[in-house]
C-alpha cells in the first residue's frame, strides 16, 4: 500500500496506511469487498474528522492498495495515485478510473474507489506509487522499469521522486524460486501461487533508503501535548 497525502495532510494521515491494513483484516467479504469497505471506513472516519476540524486542519489522502490471492491482484485506488503494472516488454499506467475515483480519502462527497485486477504472470511487476510519478515517467521509461532488477527499478523511482515529501513504493514482482531476491516479507498477508518453482517478492522504497542533502526543517504549529493532531492516532 502507498498513501499520498494532499496538501498540508501530512501532519493529520501519517497512520492512514496501517489504519487502512488493520480495517481490511476485520472484513471477511471478497477481496475487492474488503478493499473498499477497508477504504470507505477509513474515509468516513478522517471525514468526521474534517467535519469537527478547523479548516487549516482539513486532511485529505490517496491510496493505492495491493491485495494478492496465489497469482492474481487487485489494486484498489482513490485521490491521487498511481501504479504501473508489467514486465520489461511493455507497461500498463494505471490510475483512479472514473472521477468520484479520482477525490481523495476525506474529502469525496461520493466516495467510489476504482479497483483494477491483474494476473501477475511469471517475470511480471506491479509498482505503486505517488500520482507526481505519473507525469514525470515516459511511457519508454515505465516499460524498462518493469524489466529492471527491483533495487535499481526503485533507485530510478527515487530519482524521478526525490524532490517531493512523503516519498513512497512499493515493487511487487513474480519471480521463479531462486530468484536473488528476498521473498515477500509477510506471507500471511496473502496466498501463494500452488508452485514450487515461484513465489512473490516484494522491495519498499521510502524517504530513509536514500541519502539526501540536508534541508531546513518547517516550523511546526505548537499544540497542546495532549491533543494528537492525527485522527487515526493511538
Amino acid at each position: 500500500m502507498v498513501t499520498e497525502p494532499t496538501e498540508g495532510s501530512e501532519e493529520f494521515t501519517s497512520q492512514l496506511g496501517e489504519a487502512i491494513g488493520t480495517l481490511f483484516s476485520r472484513f471477511d467479504f471478497s477481496i475487492t469487498g474488503n478493499l473498499t469497505r477497508a477504504l470507505r471506513a477509513a474515509h468516513e472516519h478522517l471525514r468526521d474528522w474534517n467535519r469537527t476540524s478547523m479548516p487549516t486542519e482539513q486532511a485529505g489522502a490517496g491510496a493505492s492498495v495491493l491485495a494478492l490471492r496465489e497469482d492474481v491482484g487487485y489494486v484498489a485506488q482513490v485521490g491521487p495515485s498511481f501504479a504501473i503494472y508489467g514486465d520489461g516488454s511493455r507497461a500498463r499506467r494505471v490510475s483512479p478510473a472514473t472521477v468520484e475515483a479520482r477525490e481523495a480519502i476525506g474529502l469525496a462527497t461520493d466516495f467510489r474507489p476504482s479497483i483494477s485486477r491483474f494476473e501477475l504472470a511469471l517475470g511480471e511487476s506491479i509498482l505503486l506509487s505517488g500520482s507526481r510519478l505519473a507525469y514525470t515517467i515516459q511511457d519508454e521509461h515505465a516499460t524498462a522499469l518493469m524489466g529492471m532488477d527491483p533495487e535499481e527499478a526503485l533507485g530510478q523511482v527515487y530519482v524521478l521522486l526525490k524532490e517531493q515529501r512523503n516519498l513512497g513504493a512499493i515493487l511487487i514482482s513474480h519471480v521463479a524460486v531462486g530468484s536473488p531476491h528476498a521473498p515477500l516479507a509477510s506471507p500471511d498477508t496473502y496466498e501463494q501461487p500452488r508452485s514450487d518453482t515461484q513465489q512473490f517478492q516484494m522491495n519498499t522504497l521510502d524517504e530513509g533508503d536514500y541519502s539526501r542533502e540536508p534541508v531546513e526543517p518547517e516550523p511546526r504549529r505548537r499544540e497542546p501535548p495532549e491533543a494528537s493532531r492525527d485522527p487515526f492516532g493511538r
